[in-house]
């Protein structure tokens, strides 16, 4: 269980008009700010405080959700950018005065001489912590105890935050989040929540309620996608066609995860299919929303400009899978299945086979699912491993050596180049 954490500060008055002490409330998402409050849930949030600004409502509080708004000792709002951006427009719109007389009348309360604020343009009480702090931990908890709960889609990424490390998480063909051998890495997930939280998030039976299976799924498609369109269309959409592809996305999401750390630690050849993976899934929504067929888009010139050959590729494969989430979600982990058998940059490659390209990665991995039982191809080129070896029947020193010269078409649009690439393999 979470608890609570006391932070010590002090009184400080601020002028929200001043240019040279203005309050800078933060509307777009950032460390100290997990909701976007360019959305229209909270812009009515803000015009409501300022309509009936009111003292009472901005002043003492134990707590930073409610009260006057909180301050990191460098000056970032941790706690009420919606009460700070209320005040400067009551300020703005003339609904300040009783907020402004109210401050004046109780300015040496809170330490302050009542001349000088009646001598400020737009004053404002604020509190700052005084001891350094993690600004986005006591941002989450600011806004977790807030009177306007985040949307799903701010939501994300503060749970995703939450989330053990995705190695071995497996997330079932139909994504049912509560498989049994799930039970605890859910657990242990749902701990980290504070635990005003947490009965939210189970249900009497310690399963994830619903609730809890859809942040589940927000947090395990951030963690592995990050924060893009495609997330924002697949966390809020209620499009029926857009749910395979959640479905298959969330079901892929572990092992790319997993891989995208390996590659940000150096210990996986930087090939990383998510940006095609994410251009792909949004103008795949974009064009099932607009009633476009795939093919009809492909065929035309434009697309040159939007999408990649390996996007292309993967939007068409998706097209043609779209009834089947188990293909789609395959394919990625079968990509990043053979970019884990490529090897690790930093050991060095005692045959000097070199690196595959992102499109043959790409086109390898769709021949293993939909063609498992045909011969291995080599991992450059088009013509199957004459010596495929397996865990139980390892290559021979004969087989080890065998060279196999390919052509390699790079699809991400460099020259094809002449490989004389060693076909490697784990000797036992």
């Amino acid at each position: 269980m979470t608890s609570a954490t006391a932070y010590q500060g002090m009184w400080r008055r601020g002028d929200v008009r001043s240019p040279c002490d203005a309050l800078a409330p933060s509307v777009e998402k950032s460390e100290s700010q997990a909701r976007d409050r360019t959305r229209a849930a909270s812009d009515a949030q803000v015009a409501t405080i300022a309509a009936g600004l009111d003292f009472r409502r901005l002043g003492d509080s134990p707590e930073m959700g409610v009260g006057a708004p909180t301050l990191s000792n460098k000056g970032a709002i941790i706690g009420g950018n919606a009460r700070t951006l209320a005040i400067g427009r009551a300020y703005e719109q003339g609904t300040a005065d009783n907020y402004r007389q109210a401050l004046e009348v109780n300015a040496e309360r809170y330490g302050f001489e009542p001349e000088v604020v009646a001598g400020m343009k737009a004053p404002a009480l604020v509190r700052v912590l005084t001891d350094d702090v993690d600004v986005r931990a006591a941002a989450i908890a600011s806004n977790e105890g807030g009177a306007l709960r985040m949307s799903l889609l701010e939501q994300a990424p503060v749970d995703a935050g939450r989330l053990p490390p995705l190695a071995g998480f497996h997330v079932p063909e139909d994504g049912n989040l509560n498989a049994a051998g799930n039970s605890d890495y859910v657990m242990a997930w749902v701990r980290q929540f504070p635990g005003t939280e947490q009965a939210a998030l189970v249900d009497a039976a310690g399963k994830l309620s619903q609730e809890g299976l859809i942040r589940m799924r927000n947090a395990i498609l951030f963690r592995a996608y990050g924060e893009s369109a495609t997330l924002a269309r697949l966390v809020e959409s209620t499009e029926p066609g857009a749910k395979n592809l959640s479905t298959a996305l969330t079901r892929a999401g572990p092992p790319v995860a997993s891989a995208r750390d390996a590659i940000a630690a150096g210990d996986l050849h930087p090939l990383d299919l998510t940006p095609d993976i994410i251009a792909a899934s949004e103008k795949l929504v974009q064009l099932r929303g607009e009633g476009t067929k795939v093919a009809d888009y492909m065929a035309q010139v434009e697309i040159i400009e939007s999408l990649t050959p390996v996007g292309r590729r993967l939007l068409g494969y998706f097209d043609a899978n779209a009834r089947s989430a188990r293909r789609m979600a395959d394919v990625v982990a079968a990509y990043y299945s053979r970019l884990e058998g490529v090897g690790n940059p930093k050991v060095a490659d005692m045959f000097g086979g070199g690196v595959p390209t992102r499109a043959h990665l790409l086109d390898q991995a769709i021949r293993d699912v939909e063609e498992p039982d045909a011969p291995t191809l080599s991992l450059f080129g088009d013509k199957p491993d004459p010596f495929p070896g397996t865990a139980d029947a390892p290559r021979s020193s004969e087989q080890m050596l065998y060279k196999a010269n390919a052509r390699v078409d790079d699809a991400d649009g460099e020259a094809p180049r002449a490989l004389d690439a060693a076909v490697r393999c784990e000797a036992a």
